[in-house]
């Protein structure tokens, strides 16, 4: 059995746009699949930072009772004048470091949001420039005529 040349053109040339659209779509899950990863990685990092500024505050807690007892032991008196001052300037740096560990971890979760939409957005743009090139393959036989000829066989 032969294929005359204009059948075994279209034939070729769906294959081509078959061929590419599956290309569009393996690019779009694959965005899909990207994002979903940065979305996990950012949970992942506010709950790292959770623990981190937990910690933290427990060490400052820590050594906030440390300075107290030294200062009683050398018969300061903590409630009032220059220690109660210096304690509570080192309570409010240590709440400060600990809302920065907090703001560095938010700021890294959403910059991974930011980069799996990213992923995603640019694989659906991908997507949508593959399946035009496979409509363009598909019709492409035109531009040299061919379909004149599927026109006049089918008449």
């Amino acid at each position: 059995m032969c294929v005359d040349p204009v059948t075994a053109a279209a034939i070729a040339a769906t294959a081509t746009a078959v061929t590419t659209a599956g290309q569009g779509v393996a690019t779009y899950m694959q965005g899909k699949a990207d994002e979903k990863g940065y979305k996990q990685a950012a949970r992942q990092e506010l709950m790292n930072t959770a623990v981190e500024e937990s910690q933290y505050r427990k060490e400052s807690r820590k050594f906030a009772a440390r300075q107290r007892n030294q200062a009683l032991k050398s018969g300061g008196d903590v409630a009032s004048g220059s220690l109660a001052e210096i304690a509570k300037a080192d309570s409010q740096t240590m709440e400060l470091n600990a809302l920065m560990r907090r703001y560095a971890g938010e700021t890294e979760a959403e910059s991974l949001r930011f980069k799996g939409r990213s992923a995603a957005a640019g694989a659906t743009i991908s997507a949508a420039g593959q399946f035009m090139q496979a409509g363009v393959e598909a019709i492409g036989a035109s531009a040299n005529g061919d379909f004149d000829a599927f026109k006049k066989k089918a008449a």
